[in-house]
Order: structure tokens, then C-alpha cells, then sequence
């Protein structure tokens, strides 16, 4: 006849990591008591791996950025230094434009003022007499460099581009810029054009003269050299500022007329 168990015996525990079942006269399971627990342990592990693997990142992009700086920092001025008309690595790698050529489109030159940009407004000039003189402007983002007169015997430029009459006649200003560009403009000395004056002291601040222009109905632009000496308004009355001598500049249908004006106190 079998012989029946205690009810101690009998009674046990389902472990709840590993599922295994366990008498309850242990204090705890014997089967996982010294294996890291099912849910705990994963979590665990997986904690580690993801540390792991953003380590490995951060270490990938820290030995990127080393690189770079040495390829910066030393293999770039070598190459400088081995291709100079190849700037450097990019150079090498794609080519330097040529000469003339700008590095966005290789079959434009370098210089705006080759489209033509450089010119001077003032095609051609008349100067009243001998002794007129007369500051040529130019248009365009260059400047002159050069100033040149087909005939200086009439017509004398300065390297500023000031034109000076010296006898009556024509002749040729050219003005050329360092790219090679130029711009001309015809001058001819005498007019039949005149100043109602030539010369005339003004003897006290605020003493103005009225100037007009004999032998033209046109509109007149007057200008004056030294603004400190007297001013000339837009109809062309001269007032005394202070004492020296200026020139007063009157530019008629193309033609330049100038009057010497003293102020004496």
C-alpha cells in the first residue's frame, strides 16, 4: 500500500524568471539564483549594446574629423605649394581657369569692361579757345590708366584725362583701361560760341556776376573748380566766397566755354 506524502512535500512555487517550479521550503529559486533574471537581465543587455554601439559612433566621427583637419591642415599647403596655378587640391582635382576666363563660365572673360562697358559720355568736344581746359569723365567699373592725344600740339591730355587746347584744330583723346579697353572722344578748338566774359574780379563776399552764353539759345551747364573761391548757380550768376583765383565752366551743346574769376577783398 503506497505510503502518502506530506502536504509540505507536495506544495511548490513557480519561479516567475525562469518558470521553472521550486519546492516552497527554498527561499528563493534554485534554478536562477545565480543566472541574471529573464526580464531584467535582457534589458540590461541591451542597455549595454546600445552604449556600445554610440561609443563606436562617436569614435568613427571623432577619427573623420581628425582626418580632415590633417588633410586640411597639412596636405593642402603641399599641394599649394606643388600645383600654385592649380589652387591647391581642388585645382588638381578639376582644373583652374585659364587666363581671361572667370572661374563661374570659362568662356566669359574676367573683365566686365570687354562687354563694352568702359566708354566716354562725351563722344565729342568743342573748346572754346586756346587755354580751355576740361576734365573728361569715363563710365564703367574700370578706370583709365592711360591717357593719350592724337595730336598734343592742339589738344594736350593730362594722365588724369584733364584736356587742355593748345591751338585751334582737331584731334583724338583716347582713354584705355588696364584690360585693353578703350573709349575716344573728337576734340576741336574754336568755337563760334563765346562767354559774355572772359575774365572778372569779384571785390567783396556776396558780389555776383550774371554769366550767359553768346551765340546759342541751348541749355547751359555751369560748373565751377573751387567752391571755397565762389559758386555758380544753375543759371549761371558767380558769386565771391573768398578770396583766390577759379574756373568757371560753361558746357553748351557739346562745347566747353571757360572764364577766369578772381576774387580780391
Amino acid at each position: 500500500m503506497p505510503t502518502k506524502q506530506s502536504p509540505t512535500q507536495l506544495q511548490t512555487i513557480r519561479c516567475e524568471n525562469c518558470g521553472e517550479q521550486y519546492s516552497i521550503t527554498y527561499k528563493q529559486c534554485p534554478f536562477c539564483s545565480d543566472k541574471p533574471q529573464r526580464g531584467g537581465g535582457r534589458a540590461e543587455h541591451v542597455q549595454k549594446h546600445s552604449l556600445k554601439r554610440l561609443l563606436l559612433i562617436l569614435l568613427s566621427v571623432a577619427l573623420i574629423c581628425a582626418a580632415c583637419y590633417i588633410l586640411v591642415s597639412k596636405v593642402r599647403p603641399i599641394l599649394q605649394e606643388r600645383f600654385p596655378d592649380q589652387n591647391g587640391i581642388m585645382g588638381v582635382l578639376i582644373g583652374s581657369p585659364k587666363e581671361g576666363q572667370t572661374k563661374d563660365d570659362p568662356n566669359h572673360p574676367d573683365d566686365p569692361n570687354s562687354s563694352g562697358a568702359f566708354s566716354i559720355p562725351d563722344s565729342a568736344l568743342v573748346l572754346g579757345k586756346v587755354g580751355d581746359k576740361y576734365q573728361i569723365k569715363t563710365e564703367g567699373t574700370d578706370k583709365a590708366t592711360t591717357w593719350t592725344s592724337s595730336d598734343p600740339k592742339t589738344v594736350k591730355v593730362t594722365e588724369d584725362g584733364e584736356i587742355i587746347a593748345i591751338a585751334k584744330g582737331k584731334a583724338t583723346v583716347t582713354a584705355t583701361t588696364k584690360a585693353g579697353d578703350k573709349a575716344k572722344c573728337d576734340i576741336q578748338v574754336g568755337s563760334t560760341l563765346s562767354l559774355n566774359r572772359e575774365d572778372f574780379t569779384l571785390q567783396s563776399v556776396g558780389q555776383s556776376v550774371q554769366m550767359s552764353v553768346e551765340g546759342s539759345s541751348a541749355d547751359v551747364t555751369w560748373t565751377i573748380a573751387d567752391e571755397k573761391v565762389a559758386t555758380v548757380s544753375k543759371t549761371g550768376e558767380v558769386s565771391a566766397v573768398g578770396l583766390g583765383i577759379t574756373e568757371l565752366t560753361a558746357k553748351v551743346d557739346d562745347q566747353i566755354l571757360t572764364c577766369i574769376v578772381r576774387c580780391k577783398f
